[in-house]
């Protein structure tokens, strides 16, 4: 939803479902020219396929990547994906080709949004575990760890500390900021 409440992706379902199809013949002739390079016909193929590529996306609901972005992806495979059809000997097997540029997208995306929860949630460890023991340190001494006590102190390499207070923006309690001030 936009700031306004309105949900774009679901305006954007309704102008796609208002798209004319094309018929059987008209898809194999679009498929035909667009596998010769004719750009217009590559046009007319992308414009057709997005409602399909709205069905495909229902395939990998639910698997951590809100549908838009598999959408705007598979979208954005399509676009490129028309442009290259030449080496296909057949329309049946430039729309596989055409339908698997689409899916490897999607794919591609949930693996790399999946990469990226996996490196936050990693990164939320080490803060944690970096200011669990900067407050048990000054629980201990009632006083703020630097670099060196802490480290000291857990067995942690400095660089350890130091990456875990920066990647918390120096926020970490009772442990002296980067800059060698206390937090």
């Amino acid at each position: 939803m936009d700031s306004d409440g309105i949900n774009v992706f679901e305006i954007y379902k309704e102008e796609i479902a208002q798209i004319e199809r094309l018929t059987p013949g008209e898809r194999e002739a679009a498929f035909l020219n667009s596998m010769a390079g004719d750009v217009s016909a590559q046009k007319t193929l992308a414009n057709d396929f997005l409602p399909d590529v709205v069905d495909i996306s229902r395939l990998y609901l639910d698997q951590g990547v809100p549908v838009e972005e598999l959408v705007s992806q598979g979208n954005e495979a399509l676009v490129e994906g028309v442009k290259l059809l030449a080496p296909f000997s057949d329309r049946e097997e430039a729309e596989s080709a055409l339908v698997r540029m689409i899916m490897n997208a999607m794919e591609d995306l949930i693996e790399e949004e999946g990469r990226e929860r996996e490196s936050a949630g990693k990164i939320a460890d080490q803060v944690n575990e970096v200011a669990d023991a900067a407050t048990a340190y000054f629980e201990e001494t009632g006083r703020d760890a630097d670099m060196a006590a802490l480290a000291e102190k857990t067995g942690f390499d400095e660089s350890y500390i130091r990456d875990a207070q920066r990647m918390s923006g120096n926020r970490i309690a009772h442990l002296e900021k980067t800059d060698g001030s206390a937090s």
